[in-house]
């Protein structure tokens, strides 16, 4: 825990900190975040025992909450023992649906969740994991993001995403997903066929950032109308390094 409170503070005082969101930490294991150090925007991993981590946490900055659901019918429950610990703050709460699929009956129960409230109920996307069958393919994501746009519901990225660009693993051969695909997908509005061609794009040349737009091949999508994609449909993804993605997007020429 500490080196990675070292790391994270260091990208928090570093040149590229305003990519830097929260930290991301399993409920168990809030209380090594030592009392004396300034302590981070927090999102909190829900596992076993989350009530009484919580619960016995009151001066950690707790901002958002991830959960796995097996299906909608955990999503009411899951949201009132949240309401029941009495956190300072309602916590934004991002839920993950299981790896067998039920996107469609989970996404509009989220979007029903949600409206409303002070805070945000939205989706999580794993996009990678230990084995070549947790990376989902590129047009199960592309159903996840177009599900989540059409019902307004705001999703968040986890695991495997450490590139810029789709690309195979030279050390297992695994085809890992890359995140500014997942942005450009979040951002353009296409049919799931369309979408699902933008996730799979290997070629970082299909893809262009300029002071303007962000581009894929011939389509373009305006500065301010992305801004409103990060605030409000693709919030945030979460990774283990933050020195990869920068080393990358600088290699490419895309981060100065």
């Amino acid at each position: 825990m500490r080196a990675a409170l070292d790391e994270y503070r260091a990208a928090a005082s570093g040149t590229h900190a305003w990519m830097l969101g929260r930290f991301v930490c399993p409920a168990r294991r809030i209380a090594e975040l030592h009392e004396g150090a300034a302590r981070p925007r927090l999102s909190v991993i829900l596992d076993e025992g989350w009530p009484g981590s919580l619960q016995r946490s009151p001066g950690a900055a707790i901002e958002t909450l991830e959960a796995k659901v097996t299906g909608p019918e955990d999503v009411g429950p899951l949201l009132d023992a949240v309401e029941d610990v009495g956190l300072p703050r309602r916590p934004d709460v991002y839920l993950e649906p299981p790896p067998d699929g039920g996107l469609e009956r989970l996404i509009p129960v989220l979007r029903q969740a949600g409206g409303g409230g002070p805070a945000r109920v939205g989706a999580k996307l794993r996009c990678g994991g230990a084995s070549p069958g947790d990376f989902p393919s590129p047009g199960r994501v592309a159903e996840f993001i177009a599900l989540c746009r059409r019902n307004g519901v705001a999703f968040k990225a986890t695991a495997g995403l450490h590139h810029p660009f789709r690309r195979a693993d030279p050390a297992t051969g695994i085809v890992r997903h890359g995140f500014v695909n997942l942005l450009a997908a979040a951002a353009l509005d296409l049919s799931v066929d369309g979408l699902t061609e933008v996730i799979a794009d290997k070629e970082p040349g299909s893809f262009r950032f300029t002071e303007r737009a962000l581009g894929w091949r011939h389509i373009e999508i305006g500065a301010d109308a992305l801004a409103a994609v990060r605030r409000g449909v693709f919030i945030a993804y979460g990774s283990c390094s933050f020195a990869e993605p920068v080393a990358d997007l600088r290699g490419l020429g895309m981060l100065l």
